[in-house]
Order: C-alpha cells, then structure tokens, then sequence
C-alpha cells in the first residue's frame, strides 16, 4: 500500500511539471529563454546539419523504440513475467496516446508550423525507458544518458525546443510509473487457505478450539 501511494505522489508531481509548464509555454510560437539559451550555446547553428545530429536522432525514433519495447515484452514473456510484458506492450502507444493526441492540441505551442509541446519522441522514449528500468533495476544507470542522448537530438535537429523534451520526459516517465502503480494495485492477493466467513464465524462464535490431545 504504502509503494503504491507513494508511486501514485511520485506521478502526479510529473505530471504537475508536464501540466505548468506547458501552462506557461500555451500558445507561443517563438523559443522560452532557456530554449534560446541552449540553442546559442550547445545545440549549434540551425544552419549546420553535421552527421553526429542524425546519429544521435536515430535513439529517438519510434521504429527502433518500438521495436526494443517489443523484444522487451516478448522477453519477459517467455520468462514468465506477464506484469512487466504487458506494461511493456502498452506504455509507449499509450505515451504518444497521452503527448500528441491529448496534450499538444490543448497546449497548442508550435515549432516551424507544427505542434511541439510536449515531445511525442521524448514521452515515448522515457516511457520505454522506465518500464526497463522496473524490470531491469541494475541497468537502470544507462537510462539515464539514452533519454538525454535522445532529447539532445532532438532539440540539435531543429525538431524540438529544450522546454518540449522536459515536459514529455516528465509525462512519459508517469506513463510508465503510473501503468506500473496501476498493475500493483489490480494484482491478486494471495490466497491463504481460509475464506473469510469461516474466520469471522471462528472468532465471533466465542467458542474456544480444543486442546489435541497428543
């Protein structure tokens, strides 16, 4: 109970950094500061189209995170661990569900004429990410770089702002938290032997079991 409510405050904080940021960014066609700054002085010219940019687009792409969500359920699947296969399954489609269709038309912030808040790419990433890591807690160190090695890109391509790829990965990362906080919950207690009536009939009756005699 207590990993469940405290997975579920975990959530909701994420998804308050998704909600006020893109409160504060609604409507704008133009860069935030922070977004101007990292494009000035990391990000490089607009200009410039150097290899290292397409390289680092490729951790993004939905083929290939798809494609590793998949290998990871069917893993997991034939290990006999269904909990993880179907978060697996349902937490990157259920990511972009959650960033492109719902959030980007309310939030309704734009980056050369299309719709950019919060990342699609970035929320479906993070969100594969993080069931990994449920899954596969002593690799969890590498999921780090891969998702910033993902937004970096991103944001080098010219195709987000760096304040798009903050929101998503906050929301993909309570897609995947909030799924796994969800299975705990719906999962079945363990049966002890003993229905309940029978045990409230025992200790309601005020009759005393008899000593064995051996």
């Amino acid at each position: 109970m207590r990993r469940t409510t405290s997975l579920s405050i975990t959530v909701l904080g994420l998804l308050a950094v998704t909600g006020l940021l893109g409160a504060f960014l609604a409507g704008q066609h133009t860069p935030a500061a922070p977004d101007a700054w990292f494009f000035d002085t990391i990000a490089g010219p607009a200009g410039a189209d150097p290899v290292w940019r397409s390289v680092l687009l490729t951790f993004s792409m939905p083929a290939l995170v798809y494609g590793t969500a998949l290998l990871l359920a069917g893993y997991h699947l034939y290990r006999g661990r269904f909990r993880i296969a179907a978060l697996a399954v349902c937490a990157p489609p259920l990511a972009v569900l959650c960033s492109s269709v719902l959030l980007k038309p309310v939030f309704d912030r734009h980056y050369a004429g299309n719709l950019c808040y919060p990342s699609g790419h970035t929320t479906l990433l993070v969100a594969t990410l993080t069931v990994f890591v449920l899954a596969h807690r002593r690799f969890g160190y590498a999921a780090v770089p891969l998702a910033l090695i993902g937004a970096f890109g991103l944001i080098a391509g010219r195709y987000h702002y760096l304040t798009d790829t903050i929101g998503g990965a906050a929301l993909g990362c309570a897609v995947g938290l909030g799924l796994y906080a969800l299975s705990l919950r719906l999962r079945p207690r363990p049966w002890t032997g003993q229905s309940a009536g029978k045990s409230r009939e025992d200790t309601s009756s005020g009759t005393r079991r008899q000593a064995s005699p051996r």
